[in-house]
Order: structure tokens, then C-alpha cells, then sequence
């Protein structure tokens, strides 16, 4: 997920069947697993237009696994079709010019993103004794 403010809120994409939503931040509490990562050099207003633009452009948009098979950067499109949980939150930061896919490969994971040079862990949980995958 994206957090969005200060207010507790998130943009996430969660499963098959379900568009992606604002969320609060408790709805996390249920999760075995949570790994809390922030970008290491962004401004206030760098961080505000990630989340303006997830708000405006990946709210609303349906769960797809496979998307980014054929083209994982999908704003320059028309419209954005299809997001999954990784992609939504690589899909904000790319529009900025940051790409958080560690690996460059087809999909982006979320393995992908927790190894991202762009991000510092802030706080993990289940994830064993180094926090990471």
C-alpha cells in the first residue's frame, strides 16, 4: 500500500475481484506480515505528488496479477486498466521518475520494491530476525 497522509490513509490493491481503495492504516493490523519502508531523499511536496497522483490516477482501478506482463509502465496510456499491490505502489513512484523494482525484471514484487536502493525499512514485522525477505 501507499500511504497517502498523515491522517492514516492508504491506497492499496488487495485481491482478485476488487478495485483499488483508500484504506486506514489499522486496516494493516490484521496482516501476518508488514514491512514499513520510506523513500530516503524526497521532499514534503516530492512525497505529496506521489500521493496525488496515486489518488488521481490509480484509485479505482481493477486488480490484475499479470499486469505489467506486456508493459509494466502504464502512464502513458490513456488509462491505467488493471494494478496489483506492487505495481500500484511502483507505478506512483515511477510517475515521480523513481523506479523502486530492484530487479528490472517483467513484474515488479513486492520483493522487489523492500530491495529498492530509493527506499529505507523503517519497521518490519514476520519477516524473521533480519527483517527482510
Amino acid at each position: 500500500g501507499l500511504v497517502l497522509d498523515e491522517e492514516g490513509h492508504t491506497l492499496e490493491s488487495l485481491m482478485i475481484g476488487s478495485d483499488s481503495m483508500v484504506l486506514s492504516t489499522d486496516y494493516w493490523h490484521s496482516y501476518p506480515t508488514l514491512m514499513i519502508l520510506r523513500p530516503k531523499n524526497l521532499s514534503r511536496d516530492e512525497k505529496q505528488a506521489i500521493a496525488d497522483f496515486g489518488r488521481e490516477r490509480m484509485l479505482g482501478i481493477p486488480y490484475n496479477l499479470l499486469t505489467g506482463i506486456l508493459k509494466k509502465d502504464k502512464q502513458e496510456m490513456e488509462t491505467i486498466d488493471g494494478t496489483h499491490c506492487s505495481h500500484l505502489v511502483w507505478q506512483c513512484y515511477k510517475n515521480a521518475g523513481i523506479d523502486l523494482d530492484s530487479d528490472g525484471g517483467f513484474l515488479v514484487s513486492p520483493n522487489d520494491i523492500a530491495g529498492s536502493d530509493e527506499l529505507e525499512l523503517v519497521f518490519s514485522f514476520g519477516f524473521g530476525e533480519t527483517g527482510t525477505w
